[in-house]
């Protein structure tokens, strides 16, 4: 005599494929957020250290790239290149994004102050 199949363990599998997907989409969206805030704080670091270069540039200020770098290190972010003329900065930071056993990728941003280029027409 043979016992009729049941569908006993079925549930199971069931709660261990959710909670599965449940913590892959979580950690999903925890680097995602993890790369988000670090690309705008690096955004953020890189125009306050240009507008920071600037305001130096124009304060005479004999050495306009230690300026960025102590703004820079301020907004926790590395100074990899500043690139001054007699009036505009340019500024590239990096900052680091620590993401555990997946590495440390650094994010970089840059960013420009000073007069405009194309200035707009009929502007006082």
């Amino acid at each position: 005599m043979t016992r009729p199949r049941t569908d006993q363990g079925g549930a199971t599998l069931l709660v261990l494929w959710t909670a599965m997907l449940l913590f892959a989409a979580g950690t999903i969206a925890t680097l995602w957020s993890a790369i988000s805030l670090a690309t705008h704080r690096a955004t953020a670091a890189a125009d306050l250290t240009a507008l920071s270069t600037a305001q130096a540039i124009q304060s005479e200020s004999p050495d306009p790239c230690a300026v960025a770098r102590d703004i820079a290190t301020t907004n926790q972010a590395t100074l990899t290149t500043c690139t001054v003329t007699t009036e505009t900065a340019t500024i590239k930071v990096a900052v680091p994004l620590n993401l555990g056993v997946l590495g440390t990728p650094t994010i970089t941003s840059t960013s420009r102050a000073g007069p405009t280029d194309n200035p707009i027409q009929g502007a006082n």
